[in-house]
């Protein structure tokens, strides 16, 4: 018996070893709506990211992993590869190169950020204990939160200051919107606003914790105010917090054509319970514009001009696998089927005509192309 369940074992070993598929497993295919290709990557997925990166007008599609960070073209070749950052959680922005002739991609992983060149070579790497958020900077500096303030690096990842030293932050962001400079640090529920010299010109407690900040004026009033991905906007001058409910992810577009930015953003439905999701259009003093029912799942939604009549739309991923396309006054317009049946993350853009697709599942990624 113990002989018969050795064998069984090996077999079922060799079965399964024979089935996985090698990191660099290629697959290209089409169906009767989508083009695409498929590549194995190293390791389980933690960041996708689809950009002009080196600025030669070809998009290209960057991948971060446990191991390693690859980039592709909208073929499918691998341009290249670094597998020198390893992280459990990546983040990637791009930024200037201090040439000006090209980018540069910055992977902030948990306690390192690198800086990428345009050919995959990494350029420098700036050690720190523990960050938790990355941007840029007034176009010619990086602007790092950890949990033991601010650092501000230069684009060659020289560090230029430390601001807050021994403050534990959730978020900073610099703020150019009104042609004065500061930087806006979040402390748990706190704000703190200073200058470029580190001077504190604020100091104030708020409601709750701002982890996912966008800023933009959604007022009209020429002021910016703060937008909290789960769903709260914070006034310009920090007095005020609106609870727009239970809502997540932000996209910032016109939809009632008074020539001032609204929210719009979603609730997330139950699929198992039957339950519908919303999206709902929101002006700056959070009062709904209009609120659509619709099966959305956790997603991030986007906005571009997607028919070409000069005004955005909104794309959102919804349950059944399906991308849907609402005009900006809320009304479905489209959808399109995703062929796939499990995944993890989904970037779309709207390139030469054609609307593209990165799409990850655990060690995969995808590409799918469809024509408007």
């Amino acid at each position: 018996m113990m002989r018969k369940l050795i064998v069984l074992c090996i077999l079922v070993i060799i079965l399964f070893s024979g089935c996985a598929k090698p990191e660099g497993a290629f697959e290209w295919g089409e169906t009767e709506n989508y083009e695409y290709w498929k590549y194995r990557v190293d390791s389980s997925i933690r960041e996708i990211f689809l950009e002009d990166f080196d600025r030669d007008g070809d998009y290209e599609v960057i991948v971060g992993t446990r191991k390693s960070v690859y980039c592709f073209d909208l073929n499918g070749s691998l341009k290249w590869r670094v597998s020198d950052v390893r992280d459990s959680n990546l983040e990637f922005i791009i930024s200037k190169s201090k040439s000006e002739n090209n980018n540069v991609l910055l992977v902030r992983a948990i306690s390192n950020i690198y800086s990428v060149s345009s050919l995959g070579e990494i350029l420098w790497k700036y050690n720190l204990e523990e960050s938790v958020d990355m941007d840029t900077c007034f176009e010619d500096s990086i602007i790092i939160a950890s949990n033991s303030g601010i650092i501000l690096l230069n684009l060659n990842g020289e560090k230029l200051a430390q601001f807050l030293p021994g403050v534990k932050l959730e978020s900073a962001i610099c703020d150019n919107s009104t042609g004065r400079q500061r930087i806006i640090a979040f402390p748990f529920k706190q704000v703190i606003v200073l200058d470029t010299n580190g001077n504190i010109l604020l100091n104030k407690s708020i409601e709750i914790g701002i982890y996912n900040p966008y800023i933009a004026d959604i007022t009209g009033d020429g002021e910016p105010e703060i937008i909290e991905w789960g769903g709260y906007i914070l006034s310009a001058n920090f007095s005020k917090m609106i609870n727009l409910g239970d809502y997540k992810h932000i996209v910032f577009l016109d939809v009632d054509d008074n020539g001032v930015t609204d929210v719009v953003t979603y609730q997330e439905g139950e699929e198992i319970k039957g339950k519908s999701g919303y999206i709902t259009a929101f002006n700056g003093e959070g009062k709904v514009i209009w609120n659509k029912t619709a099966n959305i799942s956790f997603s991030e939604p986007v906005s571009f001009d997607f028919n070409g009549d000069g005004y955005e739309e909104i794309l959102i991923e919804g349950y059944g696998n399906f991308v849907y396309i609402f005009d900006r006054h809320g009304n479905l317009i489209d959808k399109y089927k995703i062929p796939l049946s499990n995944y993890d993350e989904i970037v779309i853009k709207k390139i030469n005509n054609e609307i593209i697709m990165v799409i990850s599942d655990i060690f995969d990624v995808y590409l799918l192309k469809t024509k408007i």
